[in-house]
């Protein structure tokens, strides 16, 4: 692609402190504009102006795709200066008809950190050229990132270059070579790139001074003895990831000033055994990711200012191999997996090593206790990922400053009493990990002395962590400042209390998720109360993916948010948390809203996630008056009791059980005690809602039971009540009384004197009974006016002449007889024919319907004679199911001659429904049920016929007429009463011949 379609430049320049530092565009098309930087300073960015619509794609990290014109990207931000070539798929430079160099416009950048050439094509001209265009007069690093072509590097391109720390060239995929040198200008230089296909024996010669050599990511095989020849300065020499097979000593030969080599990760199987002999300051050496079998035992015989010492190998390790190197301070022995045996003077007379990583032995069963033998100061210890089966008591006793610790991904079973208990190592280890072991068992004793130990890993192991006695407190006892403990994937149980409770530490981390452990004890939410502990501050325990299923929480209420108060934070997730009340307390506690200015000392964190078993309903948002909570005992026959821990509760619900009498006994317990919110657990007994609706109870005879008397609410509404005696004397408790829909005509004086005594009764429901408005009234109705906040339903108490009982006065129904009386009886005797008389007028017509009634002087009377007073020839019950045919063809045809009542046209909207069935029946000469199958199924259709049928009794003539729409309803639907009056009563067939002119009857006898 020739170098003429580049179509954009693209500049972000931040003004450097001097003024005379500008960008200075080259010809006449170039568009400038500044732009605000997403960081500090503004960026300057200049484009062709061809292609300045081309600006808008551009963003950090875009790359323009293929068939978009390429373009450069010049930034200078603070003191680093990038160009990056964008869109270009140049094999070589060679193919465009100028260089690379001749793109970039001329600019004054002098004194600059860093000067980057990012994805474009390699050069052919020495880098001199780029600093002249550029005018950089001191730069640090100069690097050519991701070239996109391939290059044979060679001293040329280093001829004439400006003062430089650091040079990198950086290929595809992040392969590199880098070179660090130091000149009589500069400190050093790093090359990298992949594409260095080659190395010319002589491309280090103009870099005498070179102090740090790193070549990484080669598919180099060899290098040439006198390659390093002139590097007389080098201290760094880094041989990275290469294909390297053999290394010979002339190769470092005149590298007496080294003091790292890395040869890591190449094909090296073997070292010749005077290799380092000429490296006598060498204080780092790294040759892991090799493919050697064994190392020469006299490696290291000439490097006794060595350091520290990387290696992995595959075979056996000599007796002293690393032995007598006084300043050796860290090793890093990796995988083997055919060592199974260590030389016990491996580290002899190296007094100062620190820190030793021996691990990756699979085959490693065993420490020799001589092996620290001189290696007292060893602070770091790992022995992960080999086999040990078992340490020996004494494997650490020589070691004085062991602070950490790694036993980890080893075969451990157990652990005895004194393995870290003879020595220092007691009194000097804060880090233990044991994780990924097979251990079953620790002894009572294994961490009697460990009083500095900060974190201790037991993950992912077979442990009970039983003490041999059944105390509360766990072998961790004696860590008293512990920090972080990881328990997780065992097998515990048991929370102890060592763990969440101690004075001398101020955070804790806990880990116990993926054990068996299913409830929380106590002290755990009490821990936050313990002033004895001032400086324990916080603990944060995970108790995720256990087998909890009931927590018996306590919540402390709220603080005021205050800098040292002490919090205990708690996971819960992935735990089989039970959907019932017996979690109520902590449901409660995770819904519970907080101001911004309280402060819980108990916090369950990730609440949002946990959910409860089997319902997996989200707790943060589940309904708590739902709860299920069936956990009670000794419920009556036909009841169902739950308890509601919102109330403390207990609710014996017996509705529609078809009861004739009260439950004999009310001895109801809690099964589960937990279920009771923790406050108020001290307490001895629930109170009880008895709940005893729509049954066929005449009288109250509590049982001698005392649980009656925990009874504070009682619901009798749909019984046959007659007396309400003996209700309130048994019940010293009780607060809500529903005597709704009885059978009761009056309250006695000893029943309402006893509501008047009463500190506790707050409601009381009488709606719907057959009062008699008459002096036997006048308690309750003083009652009412002392208490109008108690009868939740007065004004909804009708007489029995179906007059509202709060629309009338005292006088109305129980007139005053003061001072008359002797007047009124001597009026009596006087007019006494004169008042029979006015009697028999005023009132015929209640006579007449008593005489009818009773079946007296019915010479006298007719039908007609009683029905004076009714508002309607008939009253229609129909089901809905039946309506089109009811109100579209048989009421209108009964309109015509009769006057009719029906719910939708006659009924009064907000009114009762029995009110209003009870007082259209009674207004009505016949009542005309509309028989279906719907119709038995109807409540309310069933209790019109009901009331008709009681009011026919009563007025003892023909009140119901009974026609039947479609097929007569199978006999097992029919209800007993219903049955019984069709069997003695004539019925009309709906659309029979004769239909209409039966309906004749509804006026007549």
């Amino acid at each position: 692609m020739s170098m003429r379609i580049i179509v954009c430049l693209l500049l972000s320049l931040l003004f450097s402190l001097k003024a005379e530092d500008q960008l200075e565009c080259r010809n006449s098309k170039c568009f400038c504009n500044t732009v605000k930087n997403d960081e500090e300073g503004s960026t300057r960015r200049c484009s062709d102006k061809l292609y300045q619509q081309n600006l808008s794609m551009i963003r950090k990290s875009f790359h323009p795709p293929e068939n978009m014109s390429p373009f450069l990207n010049l930034e200078l931000y603070f003191d680093t200066f990038t160009i990056e070539c964008l869109n270009f798929n140049l094999e070589h430079n060679s193919t465009a008809n100028t260089t690379l160099f001749d793109l970039i416009p001329k600019l004054n950048l002098h004194d600059i950190e860093s000067l980057s050439l990012k994805h474009c094509p390699f050069p052919e001209e020495p880098f001199q050229v780029l600093f002249d265009i550029l005018n950089v007069t001191k730069v640090n690093d100069f690097r050519i990132l991701y070239p996109t072509s391939t290059v044979r590097l060679s001293d040329f391109y280093f001829e004439g270059i400006p003062p430089l720390t650091s040079i990198i060239f950086t290929g595809k995929d992040s392969y590199s070579v880098k070179i660090r040198y130091e000149d009589p200008f500069g400190k050093g230089t790093t090359i990298i790139d992949k594409n260095l296909y080659a190395l010319d024996p002589n491309v280090f010669q103009h870099l005498r001074n070179l102090k740090r050599l790193q070549i990484e990511g080669y598919n180099i095989t060899t290098l040439d003895p006198s390659m390093f020849g002139n590097l007389t300065s080098l201290e760094y020499l880094i041989i990275y990831s290469n294909q390297i097979e053999n290394l010979t000593r002339d190769l470092f030969s005149n590298l007496l000033n080294l003091k790292k080599l890395d040869i890591s990760e190449n094909k090296i199987s073997v070292l010749q055994s005077d290799i380092l002999h000429d490296l006598v300051n060498l204080r780092d050496f790294e040759a892991y990711g090799n493919m050697f079998q064994a190392f020469p035992p006299d490696l290291f015989s000439k490097t006794e200012k060595i350091e520290s010492i990387f290696l992995s190998y595959n075979g056996p390790l000599f007796e002293g191999f690393l032995s007598n190197l006084p300043n050796l301070q860290e090793v890093f022995l990796e995988g083997s997996n055919i060592l199974n045996e260590l030389p016990r003077d491996l580290f002899w007379n190296s007094p100062n090593l620190k820190k030793l990583y021996l691990r990756g032995h699979t085959k490693l069963t065993h420490i020799p206790r001589e092996l620290f033998r001189d290696s007292r100061k060893i602070s770091k210890l790992d022995l992960s990922n080999n086999g040990l089966h078992d340490l020996e008591e004494n494997t650490f006793e020589f070691i004085k400053e062991l602070a950490d610790l790694d036993l980890s991904h080893n075969q451990l079973n157990n652990i005895t009493n004194d393995i870290f208990s003879r020595g220092d190592i007691a009194l000097s280890l804060e880090h233990l990990n044991l994780s990924h072991n097979k251990l079953k068992s620790i002894a009572d004793k294994t961490f009697e002395k460990l009083y500095s130990l900060k974190s201790l890993d037991l993950s992912n192991n077979f442990l009970k962590l039983s003490p041999d006695e059944p105390y509360s407190y766990s072998q961790l006892k004696p860590c008293i400042i512990l920090e972080t403990i990881n328990l997780s994937n065992n097998q515990i149980s048991q929370i102890y209390e060592d763990w969440i409770i101690s004075k001398y530490v101020e955070h804790r981390k806990l880990d116990l998720t993926y054990n068996k452990i299913t409830s929380i004890p106590d002290f755990v939410f009490h821990s936050t109360e313990n002033e004895e502990y001032p400086g324990f501050q916080d603990i944060k325990i995970d108790l995720s993916y256990n087998q909890i299923e009931v927590i018996e929480f306590k919540d402390t209420p709220p603080t005021t948010k205050k800098k040292y108060s002490k919090t205990i934070k708690i996971i819960l997730t992935g735990n089989p948390v039970a959907c019932n009340c017996s979690n109520y307390d902590l449901f409660n506690f995770i819904q519970k809203p907080m101001s911004p200015n309280e402060f819980k000392t108990i916090k369950i964190e990730k609440s949002d996630e946990l959910t409860c078993k089997p319902l997996n309903m989200p707790i943060k948002t589940m309904d708590l008056t739902k709860l299920p909570c069936d956990n009670v005992a000794g419920c009556p026959t036909a009841c169902k009791c739950t308890y509601s821990p919102q109330h403390d509760q207990i609710i014996v619900n017996c509705t529609s059980a078809n009861l004739t009498r009260i439950p004999q006994n009310l001895n109801i317990t809690l099964v589960d005690k937990r279920a009771i919110p923790w406050h108020l657990r001290e307490k001895k007994n629930r109170t009880i809602q008895l709940v005893l609706r729509n049954n066929s109870i005449q009288e109250f005879f509590p049982d001698t039971s005392e649980n009656y008397t925990l009874v504070t609410d009682l619901d009798l509404s749909l019984n046959k009540i007659r007396d309400e005696k003996d209700i309130t004397r048994h019940l010293p408790i009780l607060e809500t009384l529903d005597l709704s829909h009885n059978q009761l005509e009056s309250l006695s004086s000893d029943f309402v004197n006893l509501l008047k005594s009463s500190s506790n009764v707050s409601s009381i429901f009488l709606y719907g009974n057959k009062w008699k408005c008459d002096c036997r009234i006048t308690d309750l109705y003083n009652f009412n006016t002392e208490n109008p906040q108690i009868l939740k339903d007065f004004k909804n108490i009708t007489c029995d002449d179906s007059r509202l009982l709060y629309k009338k006065s005292k006088e109305d129904f129980c007139p005053s007889l003061t001072g008359t009386i002797v007047s009124i009886v001597l009026a009596i005797l006087v007019v006494l024919l004169v008042l029979v008389s006015f009697l028999y007028y005023k009132y015929q017509q209640e006579i007449k319907v008593w005489l009818f009634a009773h079946r007296i002087l019915l010479c006298w009377l007719t039908e007609e004679d009683v029905d004076t007073d009714k508002v309607y020839d008939a009253f229609v019950s129909y089901n809905q199911e039946d309506y089109r045919i009811v109100v579209k063809e048989l009421i209108p045809q009964l309109d015509k001659n009769y006057k009719v009542c029906h719910h939708e046209r006659d009924f009064i909207g907000g009114r009762m429904i029995t009110e209003q069935i009870e007082e259209k029946v009674y207004q009505s000469r016949r009542t005309i049920i509309v028989l279906t199958e719907d119709f038995l199924k109807s409540y309310w259709g069933m209790y019109e016929f009901r009331t008709a049928h009681t009011q026919a009794k009563k007025d003892n003539c023909l009140r119901v007429i009974l026609i039947i729409l479609g097929d007569m309803p199978p006999q097992a639907s029919i209800p007993d009463d219903m049955k019984a009056y069709i069997n003695t009563h004539t019925y009309i067939k709906w659309g029979d011949k004769w239909f209409w002119q039966h309906c004749t009857g509804i006026n007549k006898n």
